[in-house]
């Protein structure tokens, strides 16, 4: 006995019975209808033929009566002897017709009587013949109205032949139509079953090729009955599971089904009873190998296309495409390094954020967080302490925040938090704090303690009209003030902040412009000996004369050419210009009075293979003496990387320039790294000029410590920001040798401090 879950065997399909019975008996009615029609024709015509001859015969009997009327009307008939041998003839033939009339068969009333009067006076006249009488009675004489019975017979049979023999044409005709009619019924009878029967082939073809992809397929397929008991299974589910076809028959779904997927397993069931189909859906099973396996699962009743009472069930191993799946999402929306949201998963949740608050009362809040000094681990220790140091980030930036909060990782040391759903906007601030603090915290990175801070910026929003990338962009905005209010720190955004990155926003657009349309221009601030105020030099100040916006001072524009590199050709034309400026001034007289000329190097220009090179080429190109060039480093470039500081000033030194270290005090230098930097002038900054003048508590003390740490460093010294001449007095008293300030002269430009200095020497050396 087969077993239930078995499939069923193969059978090529046959035509039903009735089908057959049907072509038996049209064939047999096309022979009958053949053979009935032509008897029936037959009959017909043989009908006809009859009642033709009969019509012959009597108007042979017609005429014969006629002929011997008109003899017996003739006079002397005994005395002709041929008269009455022709009329015994005629008469004989008369009687000869009568047989043949009567020998038809059944006669018309009309003809019978006819036939009966005929006789009679066939017999009358034989009497009259025989008797040699030329006085016949007039009734025998005259047979005009036999004559016309016999007539109207003969016709009655003639009208008759000719009926029979339109109907035996009529239905031949009929029988010949009705025969082509069932010979075509029967062709295309023919024809319809053997196009069904080559259906069928191929139908049961397609079945026999079907069971046989389901019997080698590595797709599942299941039959359940009603009650969700399995009917059939194919090899494959019987392999995928590790039992036989009647194990798996017997065995409680739930034995092979994940316990988290039996409800939804359960609503599957349901949905095919309620509509008919179900799926696609995932299920997680048992495998034969112990683990567990993800099959998708589609379900269909198959009561609904035929008379079967069954569900199948097909379904597929897609564990590898799942797994494949979930790392290609990760890919696309998760960070690879930390696991947490990168800019595309990061952006859509923010957009869903500020959908919802169309419906609600409530605000949300982006903070944007990039880490301050994060490259000095990547450049002293490698991208894999900094990889191992993010991730120690990314986690305490994900438990400063709540845990519906998304955070995100943008790339590089910049991260984000999305705070969802807040109440009182202050919340913000609260979580940037907790990160703040979480960031300070040492992190131990191949058993070193490293410390790093992180620049925050708050962008809050309360109205959906905001999209995305608005709201990113002010925390952007609000980060990068952060950073330039000393770092470590968090700023709210606020909209003048976008005014001012706007305008920064068109400063870098055109400023990649002002070179060829020869908008930048350099001023000129003398420098003077506090001792008999003689001007030194100068130092080469840039300005931009924006077509637009007018002046532009270097604070708005300086650091954006920092930012996108413009700096270094812009460097390389303030040192030709300035250089080229000092040549000329050094060909007037007095001759023997030729100033320096200082030209500020910022910390890109530095940190370039081409410095060294372009200050070579462009001394050499101008003519000016090295030993009048000094170029201002201010303390903060110094310090950032102070072995390559040190290599690249002496490689400076060595072509017979001088080196000044700009803004100095306010970098937080080390004495120890200060004895080993090749300068020759520190330029003390203007704080401390201010501090010293106003009797501030230890100005004083420390301008001394500056001057006498020159003195022993053998060092020259400069004060900026000289506004007045007590200030002037003071910083001489304590034993500064220079300065610069507005007391001395304003930025002019060259014509205007030329002329300046040319009055000031002449002063002096009249003086």
């Amino acid at each position: 006995m087969r077993e239930r879950s078995e499939a069923p065997p193969h059978k090529t399909p046959r035509s039903p019975r009735y089908i057959r019975m049907f072509g038996v008996l049209l064939t047999a009615v096309m022979l009958l209808a053949a053979v009935g029609g032509t008897a029936a024709t037959y009959r017909l015509g043989q009908s006809a033929e009859s009642d033709n001859a009969l019509a012959i015969n009597a108007f042979d009997l017609n005429s014969a009566l006629r002929q011997i009327s008109g003899n017996l009307q003739l006079p002397n008939l005994e005395q002709t002897a041929s008269l009455k041998k022709e009329t015994q003839s005629v008469v004989s033939g008369a009687r000869q017709s009568i047989a043949l009339v009567r020998s038809d068969g059944t006669l018309s009333p009309l003809m019978k009587l006819a036939i009966d009067r005929s006789t009679a006076y066939l017999n009358a006249v034989e009497g009259v013949v025989r008797a040699h009488s030329s006085d016949a009675p007039s009734q025998v004489q005259s047979a005009d109205s036999l004559s016309d019975l016999v007539d109207q017979a003969a016709t009655e049979a003639q009208g008759s032949a000719h009926a029979a023999s339109v109907d035996e044409r009529t239905g031949g005709i009929a029988i010949l139509l009705l025969v082509l009619l069932l010979v075509v019924a029967g062709v295309l009878w023919q024809g319809r079953q053997r196009r069904r029967s080559a259906v069928i082939a191929s139908q049961a073809e397609g079945l026999a090729d079907f069971e046989a992809m389901i019997e080698n397929s590595t797709d599942l397929f299941f039959l359940t009955d009603t009650d969700n008991r399995t009917q059939y299974c194919s090899p494959s589910a019987a392999r995928f599971f590790g039992m036989s076809a009647a194990e798996i028959a017997d065995a409680p779904i739930g034995q092979f089904i994940n316990d988290d997927d039996l409800v939804k397993a359960t609503a599957a069931f349901n949905t095919v009873r309620a509509v008919g189909a179900a799926g696609p859906f995932d299920l997680s099973v048992r495998h034969h190998d112990g683990g567990w396996r993800t099959i998708e699962v589609m379900a269909n009743d198959l009561s609904l296309a035929s008379s079967g009472h069954a569900v199948a069930w097909h379904t597929r191993d897609v564990t590898d495409r799942r797994v494949l799946e979930e790392q290609l999402t990760r890919q696309a929306f998760e960070d690879p390094l930390t696991g947490l949201a990168n800019r595309a998963l990061f952006r859509d949740r923010l957009a869903h954020a500020l959908a919802r608050l169309s419906r609600s009362t409530r605000s949300i809040a982006v903070l944007m967080l990039d880490l301050d000094g994060f490259k000095a681990i990547n450049d002293s220790m490698g991208h894999d302490a900094g990889d191992e140091a993010l991730k120690e980030i990314a986690a305490r930036i994900s438990g400063a925040a709540r845990p519906g909060d998304t955070v995100g990782r943008l790339g590089g040391d910049e991260f984000t938090v999305l705070l969802d759903e807040l109440e009182d906007v202050t919340f913000a601030d609260e979580v940037a704090d907790r990160i703040l603090e979480l960031v300070r915290q040492p992190l131990l990175i191949q058993n070193v303690n490293l410390r790093v801070s992180a620049s925050i910026g708050i962008a809050v929003s309360d109205t959906h009209e905001m999209t995305p990338e608005e709201l990113m962009r002010d925390a952007d905005i609000a980060m990068y003030r952060a950073k330039g209010d000393g770092r470590d720190r968090r700023v709210a955004f606020e909209p003048a902040m976008h005014t001012r990155a706007t305008k920064q926003l068109r400063i870098s657009q055109d400023l990649a412009h002002a070179l060829d349309r020869d908008e930048l221009a350099l001023y000129y601030q003398a420098i003077v000996d506090l001792e008999d105020g003689v001007p030194q030099g100068v130092e080469a100040l840039i300005r931009w004369h924006h077509r637009d916006l007018g002046l532009v001072a270097p604070n708005d524009f300086i650091s954006i050419a920092e930012q996108n590199g413009l700096i270094l050709p812009i460097g390389r034309w303030v040192l030709e210009q300035a250089c080229a400026q000092a040549v000329a001034w050094h060909s007037e007289p007095p001759e023997e009075q030729k100033l320096t000329m200082s030209v500020n190097v910022s910390g890109r220009q530095l940190n370039h293979d081409s410095l060294v090179p372009d200050v070579r080429r462009i001394l050499a190109n101008s003519g000016l003496d090295p030993q009048y060039l000094i170029l201002e480093v201010t303390e903060s470039v110094v310090m950032s990387d102070i072995d390559m500081v040190i290599r690249r000033l002496n490689d400076l030194k060595a072509l017979g320039i001088s080196i000044a270290i700009d803004d100095f005090g306010t970098g937080y230098s080390s004495l120890a790294y200060l004895r080993q930097l090749p300068v020759d002038i520190l330029k003390i900054d203007k704080a401390f000029i201010d501090a010293a003048a106003s009797g501030d508590p230890g100005g004083d003390a420390i301008m001394r410590a500056i001057v006498h740490l020159s003195e022993g460093l053998h060092l020259k010294t400069i004060a900026e920001g000289v506004e007045d001449a007590s200030q002037a007095l003071h910083i001489k008293e304590l034993g500064c040798q220079s300065a610069q300030g507005f007391l001395f002269s304003r930025p002019m430009p060259p014509d205007d401090i030329g002329a300046f200095l040319a009055a000031s020497t002449r002063m002096a050396i009249r003086s």
